[in-house]
């Protein structure tokens, strides 16, 4: 298993990390082993549900890693990130809810040239319990 870890580039991983990648192979080596025994259609449903799981296990990982970033540590490179953005932001003569509001009344108008009536509009909460 070290060899695995090693030749995938895991050697400085996190135990967790170890953990995602361990059950991502064992589901490949299921999935692979099944593969032949099904059909397409049933592999796709097997592929996207391992991708789905995997997903939820990254997507912990990256929270951690995010929650346990030492800013202090790489201010220097936050600040050269945040640094280059404004060095290459770009000047906005507006807020762009003008565009905004353009193009709901352009889909308004399809829709009613379209001869289809608009969905009416739902009630707005205000949270005022009126």
């Amino acid at each position: 298993m070290r060899y695995l870890f090693t030749r995938l580039g895991l050697t400085h991983s996190t135990p967790k990390e170890m953990t995602i990648a361990i059950l991502f192979a064992a589901t490949c080596i299921i999935i692979g082993q099944t593969l032949m025994k099904t059909s397409p259609q049933e592999n796709a449903k097997q592929w996207i549900e391992s991708w789905k799981r995997a997903s939820d296990a990254l997507k912990e990982v990256k929270r951690h890693e995010l929650r346990a970033y030492d800013y202090e540590k790489n201010q220097a490179i936050v600040d050269g990130m945040l640094q280059w953005a404004f060095e290459h932001r770009k000047e906005r003569l507006s807020s762009g809810l003008v565009e905004q509001q353009r193009l709901f009344m352009k889909m308004k108008s399809a829709l009613n040239d379209s001869g289809r009536e608009p969905r009416p509009r739902a009630p707005i909460e205000t949270g005022r319990g009126e």
